[in-house]
């Protein structure tokens, strides 16, 4: 599955969140938070999407202040899966 997360749109983790988690098919029960998303992301056999991503991060450079910490880790986890499991990711600054 293709994903394009542009961190210029996004300014909270809760609206990644309402942004990503339906896109992957996430059940309902899935956790809003960093260990569950590397747990599904990684592990997998959650998303009726994958793994693997195919993921794209642009406007890296254009993400407010508050949420820099929150997009490495997410980019970290990605990366995770990506080694994982195959899959490729473009991050774009």
């Amino acid at each position: 599955m293709e994903l394009i997360i542009d961190w210029a749109a996004i300014k909270t983790a809760e609206e990644f969140y309402d942004y990503l988690l339906p896109i992957l098919g996430a059940p309902g029960w899935h956790g809003r938070n960093l260990n569950a998303l590397n747990d599904s992301v990684v592990t997998g056999d959650i998303y009726e999407s994958g793994p693997p991503f195919n993921v794209k991060h642009i406007n890296c450079s254009k993400s407010i202040e508050g949420i820099r910490e929150f997009q490495e880790a997410v980019i970290s986890i990605f990366t995770s899966s990506v080694i994982e499991n195959g899959g490729s990711q473009i991050v774009q600054e």
